[in-house]
């Protein structure tokens, strides 16, 4: 049997990127990947208005609505579009994006380079064993970054084995709020760094003492608290050939 997979995509404000996401993910999973994934469940999971956003949590709520319904899952951001990529169910962890993603030109032109080595952003497949071992992910970081770099440093901590796969993407155009105009660290971006070299100095990190410090049992998937706020299902797109459920769902978060 297929296992079944479940893609969560944490979002608001991007209306533009989700209507080319969706019938996109449709095609993808209807043609080039139609054999994989078994009966695949898209769950956007929309932050309301009011706090900054924070994709960590999301994420965790995503998981906590679809994990009955799927064997495996990929979080997914709704601006990483696949051209080609391996989404089977993975035995171990494992990041999805590499080509396409080594150098973002935001719309003001300021240039974001990653690690590929490192990046565990975009799209990364988990089975559910996996996932709830680390605690998902954190939801300390508000606004924007370093929730990633967080996942992929408790992964590391307890010693789970990496698969990296290299898909090729085409990322979608937006304005990098970890960089100001200029390409200088956003507030955003120095504060949020500043949180995750509290949870994973080096010299802990390399001590192997990093569990004490990177509240992996107190902040993530066990600690979340929501509300629902609205459920609906996406219209689906004509380019749906395999009768994907998409399913866009309001939350409310408290800081």
């Amino acid at each position: 049997m297929i296992p079944n997979l479940g893609i969560i995509v944490p979002y608001r404000d991007r209306t533009d990127h989700l209507n080319i996401f969706v019938p996109h993910i449709a095609a993808f999973f209807s043609r080039a990947a139609k054999e994989v994934g078994g009966a695949i469940r898209v769950k956007i999971v929309e932050q309301e208005q009011g706090l900054e956003f924070n994709r960590g949590f999301l994420k965790n709520i995503g998981y906590n609505l679809c994990k009955g319904s799927c064997d495996y899952v990929c979080f997914h951001d709704v601006d990483h579009i696949p051209i080609w990529a391996d989404y089977s169910a993975p035995k171990r962890v494992a990041p999805i994006v590499w080509y396409g993603a080594e150098k973002i030109i935001d719309p003001r032109r300021v240039q974001v380079t990653h690690d590929l080595a490192k990046h565990f952003g975009g799209a990364v497949l988990f089975n559910k064993q996996d996932f709830e071992r680390i605690n998902g992910y954190p939801n300390g970081y508000w606004g924007w970054g370093y929730e990633d770099s967080d996942i992929r440093h408790r992964c590391l901590v307890l010693n789970m084995p990496i698969e990296r796969r290299k898909g090729t993407f085409q990322v979608l155009p937006h304005i990098h709020e970890g960089y100001d105009d200029f390409g200088n660290p956003s507030a955003i971006n120095i504060r949020n760094r500043e949180l995750f070299e509290q949870r994973f100095p080096s010299s802990s990190f390399n001590e192997g003492d990093a569990y004490r410090t990177c509240r992996m049992e107190e902040d993530g998937l066990s600690e979340i608290e929501y509300s629902v706020l609205r459920r609906a299902a996406f219209p689906s797109p004509f380019t749906d050939e395999r009768g994907i459920d998409f399913e866009i769902v309001t939350v409310s978060i408290q800081k």
